[in-house]
């Protein structure tokens, strides 16, 4: 057996590894915090106008960039 027909599955199990490790942390957040959070208030309606495809509209109390 050769160095590259070991990478394979390492990198394999790596990956399991870290999916496995990523629904778990999901589920965990998910069930503490079952509903969505928003931080601030004025963060609701800037939300709402995203998810209406509104990606004009600016509210100028945020001052994080869209997708931080």
């Amino acid at each position: 057996m050769t160095h590259a027909d070991l990478e394979q599955p390492v990198y394999r199990l790596l990956d399991t590894a870290f999916r496995l490790i990523h629904l778990a942390s999901f589920a965990i957040v998910n069930s503490v915090a079952p509903e969505p959070y928003i931080d601030e208030t004025f963060h609701y309606a800037q939300c709402q106008a995203y998810c209406q495809s509104r990606f004009t509209e600016w509210d100028d109390k945020i001052t994080t960039p869209p997708g931080l």
